[in-house]
Protein backbone atom coordinates (compact mmCIF):
# COMPACT_ATOMS: atom_id res chain seq x y z
CA UNK A 1 0.00 0.00 0.00
CA UNK A 2 1.02 3.54 -0.52
CA UNK A 3 2.19 5.70 2.40
CA UNK A 4 -0.49 8.57 3.10
CA UNK A 5 1.12 11.96 4.41
CA UNK A 6 -0.63 14.15 6.30
CA UNK A 7 0.44 17.98 4.92
CA UNK A 8 1.25 19.89 8.25
CA UNK A 9 1.32 23.45 7.14
CA UNK A 10 -0.94 25.32 5.60
CA UNK A 11 -3.92 22.35 6.11
CA UNK A 12 -7.05 23.33 7.12
CA UNK A 13 -7.91 19.46 6.97
CA UNK A 14 -5.26 18.38 9.36
CA UNK A 15 -6.27 15.87 11.87
CA UNK A 16 -4.47 14.20 15.28
CA UNK A 17 -2.81 11.42 14.07
CA UNK A 18 -3.81 9.03 15.05
CA UNK A 19 -7.54 9.45 14.10
CA UNK A 20 -5.87 10.06 10.71
CA UNK A 21 -4.30 6.74 10.70
CA UNK A 22 -7.57 5.31 11.85
CA UNK A 23 -9.62 6.29 8.91
CA UNK A 24 -6.84 5.77 6.62
CA UNK A 25 -7.55 2.19 7.63
CA UNK A 26 -11.59 2.37 7.64
CA UNK A 27 -11.03 3.77 3.91
CA UNK A 28 -8.43 0.94 3.19
CA UNK A 29 -10.87 -1.63 4.62
CA UNK A 30 -14.05 -0.60 2.64
CA UNK A 31 -14.11 -3.96 0.02
CA UNK A 32 -14.60 -6.01 3.21
CA UNK A 33 -16.83 -3.90 5.14
CA UNK A 34 -19.04 -3.70 2.06
CA UNK A 35 -19.50 -7.62 2.29
CA UNK A 36 -20.04 -7.55 6.06
CA UNK A 37 -23.64 -6.66 7.17
CA UNK A 38 -23.17 -5.56 10.81
CA UNK A 39 -24.53 -2.10 11.65
CA UNK A 40 -21.04 -0.32 12.25
CA UNK A 41 -19.59 -1.76 8.78
CA UNK A 42 -22.45 -0.39 7.26
CA UNK A 43 -22.11 3.23 9.14
CA UNK A 44 -18.41 3.23 7.83
CA UNK A 45 -19.10 1.82 3.88
CA UNK A 46 -22.02 5.19 4.11
CA UNK A 47 -19.29 7.43 5.73
CA UNK A 48 -16.27 6.36 2.97
CA UNK A 49 -19.35 6.96 -0.14
CA UNK A 50 -20.68 10.38 1.43
CA UNK A 51 -17.36 11.48 1.58
CA UNK A 52 -16.86 11.02 -1.54
CA UNK A 53 -19.35 12.50 -3.11
CA UNK A 54 -17.89 16.12 -1.14
CA UNK A 55 -14.78 15.74 -3.91
CA UNK A 56 -15.25 17.05 -7.14
CA UNK A 57 -16.02 14.46 -9.44
CA UNK A 58 -13.35 14.37 -11.63
CA UNK A 59 -11.23 13.32 -8.79
CA UNK A 60 -12.97 10.58 -7.07
CA UNK A 61 -11.94 7.91 -8.85
CA UNK A 62 -8.79 8.48 -8.53
CA UNK A 63 -8.81 9.16 -4.77
CA UNK A 64 -10.43 6.34 -4.51
CA UNK A 65 -8.48 4.23 -6.02
CA UNK A 66 -5.26 5.18 -4.34
CA UNK A 67 -6.63 5.04 -1.05
CA UNK A 68 -8.59 1.48 -0.97
CA UNK A 69 -6.28 -0.18 -3.50
CA UNK A 70 -3.61 1.38 -3.44
CA UNK A 71 -3.26 2.29 -7.28
CA UNK A 72 -1.64 5.23 -8.65
CA UNK A 73 -3.12 8.45 -9.11
CA UNK A 74 -4.08 9.53 -13.15
CA UNK A 75 -2.02 11.52 -14.57
CA UNK A 76 -4.79 14.47 -15.17
CA UNK A 77 -3.47 16.22 -11.80
CA UNK A 78 -0.32 17.52 -10.32
CA UNK A 79 0.51 15.52 -7.28
CA UNK A 80 -0.16 18.46 -4.90
CA UNK A 81 -4.05 18.61 -5.92
CA UNK A 82 -3.95 14.79 -5.61
CA UNK A 83 -2.66 14.75 -2.37
CA UNK A 84 -4.68 17.93 -1.24
CA UNK A 85 -7.96 16.14 -2.41
CA UNK A 86 -7.04 13.19 -0.32
CA UNK A 87 -6.41 15.17 2.54
CA UNK A 88 -9.92 16.83 2.59
CA UNK A 89 -11.49 12.73 1.51
CA UNK A 90 -9.70 11.37 4.77
CA UNK A 91 -11.19 14.22 6.96
CA UNK A 92 -14.45 13.83 5.29
CA UNK A 93 -14.86 10.58 6.50
CA UNK A 94 -13.24 11.50 9.61
CA UNK A 95 -16.13 14.01 10.36
CA UNK A 96 -19.06 11.89 9.37
CA UNK A 97 -17.43 8.88 11.61
CA UNK A 98 -17.54 11.53 14.55
CA UNK A 99 -13.52 11.06 14.85
CA UNK A 100 -12.89 14.85 14.94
Amino acid sequence: MPRVYQRKTGNPYALPHNTYMRTVYVVRDYDRLRSQRAETARRRVGAVERALGELPPEYRKGVFEYMARGRAYPITAGIATWRRQQQKFVWHVAALLDEC
